[in-house]
């Protein structure tokens, strides 16, 4: 489990890094596309680690 909370802190710091990139490099037309495709992924991958943090911390509050 402490696998999964380290991947959970460092997938939510690498969304972070990723949203601020897109937005930096989104002013070029021809790069719509791959932005739009680039926040999907960086909110998915957002949500998915922070679920991943929630449900580690459960599991360790369970165990002990």
């Amino acid at each position: 489990m402490k696998t999964l909370k380290i991947m959970s802190i460092i997938g939510i710091v690498l969304a972070v890094i990723c949203y601020l990139l897109i937005s930096a490099f989104s002013t070029e037309v021809d790069w719509l596309a791959a932005v739009g495709y680039g926040f999907i992924s960086c909110f998915y991958l957002l949500a998915l680690s922070i679920v991943g943090l929630i449900k580690s911390n459960k599991q360790i509050e369970k165990n002990n």
